[in-house]
C-alpha cells in the first residue's frame, strides 16, 4: 500500500496584549523559527502549506471570511529552504511586526476559516489537513468550548479532514484536548513533553515556550500521523474497480492471522476499529478510522494490506 502527500494550512494565533508582548513575541518568534525549519526540511518535500494569522487584516469575522484567506497561499514544499518554503519564512516574520497591536483571541473565526479553506482545497490522491496554532485562550467571538469543538468536529465528519491543536504557553490546554479529541487526531505519547503534566498520552499538542525543536517535533508527529494512515486507492491493470469489494487487513506484529477492518462510510461513522474513503463514489484515499490509526501506530511492525476484486476487463 502507498502512503499520500499532504497539504496543510495552519492558522497562528499572533495576537498580544501589550502589558506582556516582549514575552509572547518571544514565543512565537520560537514559534516562527519552528515553521522556517518545518517547511524548509527535507520530510516535508512533496507537501504544500499554507499559512495565516488570527485576525491579521480588520475584515476577518467571527464566521469565518478572511481566515479562508490564508497570508501565504497552497503551494509545494521543495525540502529545502527555496521556493514556496522562502515565502512562507519571509511572510511569517514580517507578519509578527503588525500582530503585535492585536490584543483579542477570536478562535471562533480562525476555526471556521481552517475548515472553509481545507474543504474547498481538498483534491483527489493528496490528503490537507487543519493546523490550529494557538498561545491564548478564545476571547472574542463564540468562547463556548462545546461550540468551538463542534465546528471542527462537524468539519471531521462531513469531510473526513482533520484539525490538529498545537498550544504554545497561555493556551487553554483543556479545551485544546477536548476540541483535538473530536477532530480526528490521533492520540499519541507524552514525548517531549507534548501532553504537558496533566496526560500521559494525549490529541493536542503542548510545543511550551515554542522551542522550535519540539515544535517541529510536533508537526513531524503530526505529518506522519495523519499519512500513515492514508493509502492511495491503488488502481487495477485491468478491469473495472469496484470500491464495495476493497479489503483492508491489519497483521498486529507483521504476523499472520490478518484482522480484516470492517468498512464504514464515512469518518462521522468511526465508533471503532474501521476505515472509510475519502469520496465513496470514487474513490482515492483509503483511511483508517482513529482507533485504528492508533493501534498501527502504536505497533513498530504492524502491516497493512490491501486487497481489491475487480469485475469486467
Amino acid at each position: 500500500s502507498m502512503s499520500t502527500p499532504a497539504g496543510s494550512y495552519t492558522a497562528g494565533d499572533c495576537n498580544v496584549s501589550p502589558p506582556f508582548a516582549p514575552a509572547i513575541n518571544s514565543r512565537w518568534c520560537n514559534a516562527l523559527n519552528a515553521i522556517a525549519g518545518y517547511v524548509s526540511s527535507a520530510p516535508a518535500a512533496g507537501n504544500r502549506a499554507a499559512v495565516g494569522y488570527f485576525r491579521h487584516y480588520t475584515n476577518h469575522n467571527c464566521n469565518g471570511s478572511g481566515y479562508d484567506q490564508p497570508m501565504v497561499a497552497l503551494g509545494s514544499l521543495a525540502g529545502n529552504y527555496s521556493g514556496h518554503a522562502q515565502v512562507i519564512v519571509e511572510q511569517a516574520y514580517g507578519g509578527l511586526n503588525w500582530a503585535e497591536p492585536h490584543d483579542a483571541t477570536p478562535t471562533e473565526g480562525a476555526l471556521r476559516g481552517l475548515a472553509a479553506f481545507t474543504a474547498a482545497n481538498k483534491s483527489a490522491g493528496r490528503v490537507i489537513i487543519g493546523i490550529l496554532v494557538t498561545d491564548g485562550y478564545p476571547t472574542a467571538c463564540d468562547t463556548n468550548n462545546n461550540n468551538l469543538r463542534a465546528i471542527a468536529q462537524n468539519h471531521f465528519n462531513a469531510t473526513g479532514i482533520h484539525t490538529f491543536m498545537v498550544g504554545i504557553e497561555g493556551a487553554d490546554f483543556s479545551a485544546l484536548e477536548h476540541w483535538a479529541s473530536y477532530t480526528g487526531a490521533i492520540s499519541h505519547d507524552d514525548a517531549n513533553d507534548a501532553c504537558g503534566a496533566s496526560y500521559a498520552t494525549c490529541h493536542h499538542y503542548n510545543v511550551g515556550n515554542g522551542n522550535p525543536a519540539v515544535f517541529i517535533a510536533a508537526l513531524n508527529q503530526i505529518q506522519q500521523s495523519v499519512l500513515s494512515c492514508t493509502f492511495q486507492v491503488p488502481q487495477p491493470s485491468q478491469g473495472i474497480l469496484d470500491p464495495n469489494l476493497v479489503k483492508v487487513e491489519y497483521s498486529p506484529g507483521g504476523q499472520p492471522p490478518p484482522i480484516e477492518l470492517p468498512r464504514v462510510p464515512s469518518a462521522a461513522d468511526c465508533a471503532g476499529p474501521g476505515w472509510y474513503y475519502d469520496n465513496p463514489a470514487n474513490p482515492t484515499t483509503i483511511n483508517l478510522c482513529p482507533d485504528s490509526c492508533a493501534t498501527v501506530q502504536a505497533d513498530s511492525n504492524a502491516e497493512i494490506k490491501i486487497r481489491i476484486a475487480c469485475q469486467g476487463s
